[in-house]
């Protein structure tokens, strides 16, 4: 009979052990494809926006322009957070963000609600996931990391297929239920995911995969120093223009291709 350990430490299926690393990846896909699910599903529903609500296309194509802009100016704040309180803590917080963005954006009926709803109130909860996330992510590796971020890259990508399937629900429920289902639904799951992810490897008692025998056992998200630290390093990378310059390049970026 094949044997399975789920204890974080001593992870394994059969003869193969394999390091909680790559359950933070798996725990951190899956958030991040549920947000481009949902970053990207209004796109399908554009016509349907014109029809119901008499909604131009650029009004309604500011909101998605809106939601890049303030994603951008939200990530630096999000990324602080997440190093000040903890990133678990910053992301159940994402998780209620999300929920609440996706019901009010269910009840819209103005265009200004769908800019408040969808291109602020969701556009923190977007930012929240990729930033904090992706930080967390390379705290767990010291070797094959380069795989690690690649795996969480590109099943995001998902993300934009499993949108046409709000077509059917908004058709079959309705425009409320084409935003509420998924947004409850979408909650739960990461609220439920969070409960295997952990800040750091040192959290659970791990080195990160690869360490050596001779590295220490460290918690660097924890306790007064690491605030202090956090606290420091903000204050002189606000102050390079190569910070300010990563904003602009991710933006931008996302803009052109989208």
């Amino acid at each position: 009979m094949l044997k399975v350990s789920l204890r974080p430490g001593n992870l394994s299926v059969g003869s193969l052990r394999i390091h909680y690393a790559w359950v933070i990846v798996g725990v951190a896909s899956v958030m991040w494809t549920i947000t481009s699910a949902v970053r990207f599903a209004p796109g399908v529903l554009v016509p349907y926006f014109q029809d119901l609500f008499g909604w131009s296309i650029f009004g309604i194509f500011g909101v998605f322009a809106l939601q890049w802009i303030f994603a951008a100016l939200f990530s630096p704040i999000a990324g602080w957070i997440g190093d000040r309180y903890g990133i678990r803590r910053v992301m159940v917080l994402g998780a209620v963000i999300f929920l609440v963005g996706m019901i009010l954006t269910g009840t819209m009926t103005h265009l200004w609600q769908f800019y408040l709803y969808f291109g602020v109130i969701l556009a923190a909860s977007m930012a929240i996931f990729q930033v904090p996330l992706l930080a967390a992510v390379t705290l767990w590796f010291k070797k094959r990391l380069g795989v690690a971020m690649g795996t969480l890259q590109s099943l995001p990508g998902l993300g934009t297929g499993v949108a046409i399937l709000l077509v059917p629900v908004l058709f079959t429920l309705g425009l409320n239920w084409t935003f509420w289902l998924p947004g409850l639904v979408g909650a739960a799951l990461m609220l439920l995911l969070l409960r295997l992810f952990h800040n750091e490897p040192g959290a659970i008692g791990l080195k990160p995969l690869g360490a050596s025998d001779n590295d220490p056992l460290e918690r660097l998200q924890e306790g007064r120093t690491a605030k202090v630290r956090t606290s420091v390093f903000l204050q002189h990378a606000q102050r390079t223009n190569a910070f300010w310059n990563l904003i602009g390049i991710h933006f931008w970026g996302c803009a052109g291709h989208n």
